[in-house]
């Protein structure tokens, strides 16, 4: 037996003695040279004896020899070392760049800094004064990220290469970016915001990560822009949008039971959640600690800066309830980013979405699009929603501001920015408003009888008329269909009216339909104009009127297998296309007005939400929702159509083929309402003047508050080519009952409130 190099031989040869090694001294002899002395049998090699310390356990596709490795320059430098580009030579033969993650103290190199020097030095001086404990830190760190990154597997995780055992380092996939928080600093440096886009897709992405990480019962503990490692992103300026992030170093990441948590103090200040703070990690914890430290990683998406940045005491003040502060041109953005800011940076772990919450959350189309909502707290829907478009010629003309006017029992009126809701105003009427509509520079309010109330854009009643009656009651508000054509259509009539300089009317025309009208609307392309009215049994009316302002003949339209009242007509400003929704249907049918032929089609029962969950989302919806409202954007990039439905659904289409952009459930009743609101062309006609105080002194003030925030954050994003538009602004502005927030799907069920609320919405960037 004398002189065998097996552990099962030791036992055998020297009845009643055994020698051990303590595993620190293991650990520290595969570091430095793979033996150890036994007083019996000489050298042990650490093959045989902890086979484990030299991974010899690890499956050769995992290791890499230090011969197939190529080092270059250095990338960064991290908590336990320095991290290279290399080249590894692949068993094919092929090269491929990696990047190594050192966990030993390694020369820089003559290229390298003089900072990285000094800190290799200082590194390499511990290891001399205490090699055996920095050798098992190394050891237990590649441990752990290998018995992790082994495992895994998603587009969003970085991918393992391998494990080189001299020097002792990671070998991983290569992120031609390098990290994100570099990433940010660019854009930063340049004076530039990220595009809520770029913020969406990054939020998204990083969220899948460690909605993965959490399946696999691993909590990842060190969550910032630090340790997300970038393959694609837009740099400062860029109009680009694409994206692709993965989470990397697992340094102090750790699996945990099913049913369990973890302890252990671990992080970075200012990102770990305050129960691991104030227990300095000897109380167990949850995976919600990386959805508090996800709150943060947001909070750097969308300022650009480091939580807490610049300030001292981070800890207590955490722990006291402070969180990192949001400047006011950044409380502009849109309310869903903010709401989960809010949720995420919860004292208490229970209140805080999980990572599957997180991801729905953001993926969401409210996440982006959404601006702002206002409770009307009415129980009926106002009976018409206009939107007035202000401008100044003072004023910097990026600056959108509109009014939107509300009429019924009172008329409402709100500011609107591009930003959302800057204040609102009641006015009292002597009758109940059925119609609101923009003629010239007034407004005017009208009953279904024709009775006029007209308001200057600064909302003081400035006169009265009577339109002249009409066989039956309006049916859509008064339309000025010229410079001085008005055009009035009721249940039974359509008449045209001669509108002079002083709000005086002449007879022009008049045409009786021999058919219930429901909806109409107006094409006018230059050369022909033509007024489009609907009818039951799917019948449409098209009559076409002479240069001189009269009516010159009509036609009718038949839709095809379609018996039912025609509700919704929205035609285009080329008058090239109608599209058109029938009572209690869930079809939307598109009309080419030269063919007088239908050409397109969608049905809406086949368009889900796509931001649900399996708690939240209505099975039965499809069958019994229908279209209840369309609204048209025309732009350059390709026009959009809005379809409201009875069951909440928002649909964007793209209006020309009918395809389904996007679609959410933001109300749970009925969309009663849906106004395009567009910034106004420097040639088109539009109100001039600034609007007036709209409350009190204290809505004033607010009102300027808001304005000098817009102007600040104009100022910000003016600079980015990625948020310049070739035309003037858009948004989109529905009314429905009993809004669903983002919140209330994806945090905390709470009950609706069943009142009708109004919401502003971005209308670039839409997809499914």
């Amino acid at each position: 037996m004398k002189g065998s190099r097996t552990t099962g031989d030791i036992s055998k040869c020297r009845p009643g003695v055994v020698h051990c090694f303590v595993i620190e001294e293991c650990m520290l002899a595969g570091r430095e040279y793979n033996w150890v002395e036994c007083p019996s049998h000489g050298g042990l090699h650490m093959r045989e004896l902890a086979p484990d310390t030299v991974f010899a356990d690890i499956e050769n596709a995992l290791t890499i020899h230090v011969d197939q490795l190529k080092r270059s320059r250095m990338l960064g430098r991290g908590a336990f070392g320095f991290v290279f580009r290399a080249t590894v030579r692949q068993p094919n033969g092929e090269l491929c760049e990696v990047a190594q993650k050192m966990l030993e103290p390694v020369d820089p190199g003559p290229g390298g800094r003089p900072s990285a020097l000094a800190a290799y030095k200082a590194a390499a001086d511990k290891w001399k004064r205490d090699s055996m404990e920095f050798a098992c830190r190394a050891y237990c760190t590649s441990r752990q990220e290998l018995s992790l990154l082994s495992r895994m597997k998603h587009p969003n995780v970085i991918g393992l290469v391998g494990v080189c055992t001299f020097p002792l380092s990671l070998v991983v996939e290569l992120a031609p970016l390098g990290a994100l928080n570099q990433l940010l600093g660019s854009h930063r440096k340049a004076g530039t915001k990220l595009s809520l886009g770029v913020i969406k897709e990054s939020a998204v992405q990083v969220a899948r990560a460690l909605e993965y990480l959490h399946s696999a019962h691993i909590i990842y503990r060190d969550l910032k822009s630090e340790n997300v490692l970038g393959w694609r992103f837009p740099a400062p300026f860029s109009p680009q949008n694409d994206v692709l992030l993965k989470l990397g170093d697992y340094g102090i990441s750790r699996s945990v039971l099913p049913s369990g948590g973890a302890k252990g103090f671990g992080g970075t200040e200012g990102f770990m959640a305050p129960e691991i703070v104030r227990f300095n990690g000897e109380e167990e914890y949850t995976q919600k600690v990386d959805c508090f430290s996800f709150g943060m990683f947001l909070y750097e998406l969308l300022t650009l800066k480091f939580p807490f940045e610049g300030e001292e005491h981070v800890k207590e003040r955490m722990l006291d309830g402070a969180r990192p502060v949001l400047l006011p041109h950044e409380l502009l953005l849109p309310t869903p980013m903010l709401d989960l800011l809010v949720h995420c940076w919860s004292a208490h772990p229970e209140s805080r979405p999980s990572s599957s919450q997180l991801v729905g959350f953001c993926a969401a189309p409210e996440f982006t699009h959404l601006l702002d909502v206002c409770e009307l707290g009415e129980a009926l829907p106002p009976s018409q929603l206009m939107a007035v478009p202000i401008t100044d010629e003072i004023d910097d003309p990026d600056d959108f501001e509109a009014q939107l006017w509300l009429s019924g029992r009172e008329m409402v009126v709100m500011g609107c920015t591009q930003y959302g809701f800057v204040d609102q105003k009641s006015i009292e009427l002597p009758h109940r408003s059925k119609y609101v509509s923009k003629i010239r520079d007034s407004v005017w309010s009208c009953d279904e009888c024709g009775q006029v109330t007209v308001y200057g854009i600064s909302l003081h009643e400035t006169g009265h008329l009577q339109l002249p009656s009409l066989n039956g009651t309006l049916i859509r508000a008064p339309e000025l269909i010229s410079n001085d054509v008005l055009v009035l259509i009721s249940e039974k009539q359509i008449v045209l009216l001669r509108l002079s300089e002083t709000n005086s009317v002449s007879h022009l025309g008049t045409f009786d339909s021999p058919y219930e009208i429901h909806t109409s609307t107006f094409l006018d392309n230059g050369s022909t104009r033509q007024i489009w009215t609907g009818h039951s049994e799917g019948r449409i009316s098209i009559h076409h009127l002479a240069s001189n302002d009269t009516f010159s003949f009509s036609s009718s339209l038949y839709l095809p297998d379609d018996k039912s009242v025609v509700r919704q007509l929205v035609g285009s400003k080329d008058a090239q296309k109608v599209w058109i929704s029938l009572e209690k249907s869930s079809k939307i049918q598109m009309v080419e007005v030269e063919k007088r032929q239908v050409t397109g089609s969608l049905d809406i029962r086949k368009v889900m939400p796509g931001s649900e969950t399996i708690h939240t989302i209505d099975m039965e919806m499809a069958s019994q929702n229908h279209v209840t409202y369309l609204g048209l954007l025309e732009r350059n990039n390709g026009d959009q159509l809005y379809i409201g439905t009875s069951k909440g659904l928002l649909v964007i289409a793209h209006a020309a083929t009918l395809q389904p952009l996007s679609a959410c459930r933001p109300f749970e009743g009925d969309i009663t309402s849906i106004c395009i609101l567009e910034e106004p062309s420097r040639e088109e006609e539009s109100i001039r003047g600034k609007a007036t105080t709209l409350s009190t002194a204290s809505s004033e003030s607010g009102l300027g508050w808001v304005r000098e925030r817009v102007s600040e954050t104009v100022d910000r994003f003016r600079s980015s080519p990625a948020t310049v538009e070739t035309q003037g602004a858009a948004l989109l502005v529905c009314v429905g009952r009993q809004f669903r927030s983002l919140s209330h799907r994806f945090v905390s069920e709470q009950k609706l409130a069943d009142v009708y609320s109004i919401a502003v919405w971005r209308t670039e960037e839409w997809a499914l």
